[in-house]
């Protein structure tokens, strides 16, 4: 039973292959028909007595070897096809790279990604250079730690209940007096809105700040 099947499986798959556009299906489904024709043509010519040598007598190995060869044809062109859209793929997510960075990191907020637990994740230029610090030293931290935005226990304590709010879902708005670190003194005005999955989870928040 399982003799039979393989030969009808093989053809359907290559068929609905080919219908949805894939188009070296052509091939594999010439290939796997050429094999049982071969072995139908190779069981007529033992039945009747046809002498060897006779084209109808080898038909089977010319059915096997137009299978090998036209299979073989269809997976390279798979292998082609395959190969040509992750480098697409690569070329597309290179270009939203482009694009994100060139929006990200050229505003003049201060803007970050956090994860849900509250961790950098990114953050642009412009932070970066009001901080002052490197990339390296505030992603993986805390967005209320290091003393970043403020320079009190009760300061963080704010920054820390904002963002358990945005974690569970809400948007933050609040503004913080700063003068961290000795710098310059700063009225930050903060807002954090969380970027929900396709499941309504949070998956992100987007940090932002403008000195008021």
């Amino acid at each position: 039973i399982m003799g039979l099947l393989s030969p009808v499986v093989m053809l359907g798959s290559g068929f609905l292959c080919w219908y949805r556009g894939f188009k070296p299906a052509k091939l594999f489904l010439v290939g796997v028909t050429a094999f049982p024709l071969g072995a139908v043509v190779q069981i007529l010519s033992d039945k009747h007595g046809l002498p060897d040598g006779s084209p109808l007598y080898l038909s089977l190995r010319a059915g096997c070897a137009v299978t090998a060869i036209l299979v073989s044809l269809a997976l390279i062109s798979r292998m082609r096809h395959m190969r040509r859209a992750k480098q697409q793929a690569e070329k597309a997510r290179d270009e939203s790279e482009r694009r994100f960075r060139a929006v990200f990191d050229q505003t003049f907020e201060f803007m970050g990604l956090l994860d849900p637990a509250g961790r950098f994740l990114e953050i642009n230029k412009t932070a970066l250079q009001a901080i002052p610090a490197k990339k390296q030293d505030i992603v993986g931290k805390y967005f209320w730690d290091d003393a970043l935005w403020h320079d009190s226990a009760r300061d963080e304590d704010s920054l820390r209940r904002h963002m358990e709010h945005a974690a569970r879902g809400g948007l933050a708005r609040f503004q913080i007096q700063s003068q961290a670190n000795g710098r310059e003194e700063r009225h930050l005005d903060f807002s954090l809105k969380p970027v929900l999955d396709a499941a309504g989870q949070v998956a992100l928040i987007i940090c932002e700040a403008r000195d008021v």
